[in-house]
This record gives C-alpha cells, sequence and structure tokens, in this order.
C-alpha cells in the first residue's frame, strides 16, 4: 500500500533532504522500493491515494508518478540507490533513458522472485544487488567494443573464485576438448541449465579468441562446436520481464 514516510533525512544530495519520501507497497523482501517529491501536485495526488496499492486500476497516482518523474530511493540492508533521471515511457519517447534507471514489472512482482530465474543464487540467499565486471566486448552502455583480452582475463578469475563450483571445472573440460581437437559428438551436453550456459559462453569466449589471434584452424573447430551447443538459449520465457529493454 502506498505510505508516506518522512521528509528524506538521508538523502544523498542535501538539497533532497525536505522532499518527501514514500513507499510504493511493492512488498518486496530485499529493499523498500519508494520515490521521493517536492512536487505540490504531485504530492497532492500521492496523499489522496494513501493507503491504496498502486496498481488499483481506481489509484491515480500510478499515472501520476510517470509524467512527474519524482526519484526513485531503494532503500537495502546494504545501502541505498537513488535515481533522479526521468522515466521511460511518454516523455522519453517509449524507452529508458541511458544510463542509471528504473524498471516496475507488475507481472514479475506477481511471480514473487527476487531475481531472474537465470541467475544461479543459491538456495537460502537473498541478493541486494550485483556488480558487473567489464564486458571484454561491450561498454557500460552495451555498445559493441573491440575485444579486451584483460577484461577478458580479469572475468575469468572472478568466475573461477566465485562461480558455482562445477561451472569452472566444466569450462577447463571443454577447453581440454577443444584442445585435444575432439569431437563435440562426443562431449555430452549438461543437463543442468547454468551448465549450459557456461558451455555457450565458453565456446563465444574461444570464439573471439580465436578472432583475436587469427587462427583459423582453431575458429573452424570452434564453429562446430557451436554448432552443436551454441544454438538455443536456456532463458526461461516465463523470465522475460527480467530484461524488460532499454
Amino acid at each position: 500500500m502506498l505510505t508516506e514516510l518522512s521528509p528524506d533525512a538521508d538523502a544523498i544530495r542535501a538539497g533532497d533532504r525536505k522532499a518527501i519520501l514514500f513507499d510504493m507497497g511493492l512488498g518486496l523482501p530485499q529493499c523498500d522500493f519508494c520515490i521521493r517529491t517536492r512536487d505540490e501536485d504531485l504530492l497532492a495526488i500521492l496523499r489522496a491515494n494513501l493507503g491504496r496499492s498502486l496498481f488499483d486500476p481506481a489509484n491515480s497516482a500510478a499515472g501520476a508518478i510517470l509524467k512527474a518523474h519524482p526519484h526513485r530511493v531503494a532503500l537495502t540492508q546494504a545501502g541505498r540507490v537513488e535515481v533522479f533521471q526521468m522515466i521511460g515511457g511518454p516523455d522519453t519517447g517509449g524507452v529508458s533513458p541511458p544510463g542509471p534507471h528504473t524498471h516496475l514489472l507488475p507481472q514479475l512482482l506477481k511471480s514473487g522472485r527476487t531475481h531472474s530465474a537465470n541467475t544461479p543464487i543459491p538456495e537460502g540467499l537473498l541478493p541486494l544487488g550485483y556488480l558487473h565486471p567489464a564486458n571484454p566486448v561491450m561498454d557500460g552502455m552495451g555498445a559493441d567494443t573491440a575485444f579486451d583480452i584483460d577484461d577478458h582475463a580479469r572475468f575469468q578469475a572472478l568466475f573461477d573464485r566465485y562461480a558455482r563450483a562445477d561451472l569452472p571445472a566444466l569450462r577447463r573440460a571443454v577447453l581440454e576438448a577443444l584442445a585435444s581437437e575432439a569431437d563435440p559428438a562426443g562431449f555430452a551436453l549438461p543437463a543442468d541449465r547454468f551448465a549450459r550456459a557456461t558451455l555457450r559462453l565458453t565456446l563465444r569466449q574461444q570464439h573471439r579468441l580465436a578472432e583475436r589471434f587469427g587462427s583459423r584452424i582453431y575458429a573452424g573447430l570452434v564453429a562446430r562446436w557451436r554448432d552443436a551447443f551454441d544454438r538455443a538459449s536456456d532463458t526461461d520465457t516465463a523470465a522475460e520481464d527480467d530484461n524488460p529493454g532499454h
């Protein structure tokens, strides 16, 4: 239920500390998702709808929020995240603005999941945030870049240290099979979706490495393996809202 909290005395920027914080009432276990505003027109609408669900068709607050673009504030036990720019919608041409932004996805909220079904969070743990190491083939805005072998090496070190224990072992098995020029027909397709993703991504990495070092023979071998194992995705169709686009 929509709830008025107080002036946001803990706001990161001093100029925002007199603006009013409202809990949007999303019932998320990992954070309280709030908006913050000093817009008098929006304040009047929010206060007229206190105690009501944001998804109540008769609640005018949701539309007013989309038009007014208040700050979004996520409060967690690990700290707070504040997003200041506009909400993606009619005022932004139907796309989210570049950089930090937020998505409110009713279908995902309805599922009750705390994270993407495509993310291997161990049972009993609750993610509060994510860190994204540098991607060796794209920049921070998602644009393609030349393959960066140093970023690739740094990611592999993180993967070896923090990934589920069987996944680095699977990656090594794939590399050993490629090194021995093994036929992909003799390699068993893993039964676990995360292991299959590891297999696919290892092959894509090797494709980039073959391109980088100009190894046509090795590139041909990797292409055969990709034809066998990298033609389909395990992305959960029920989890498409996890990747809402921009």
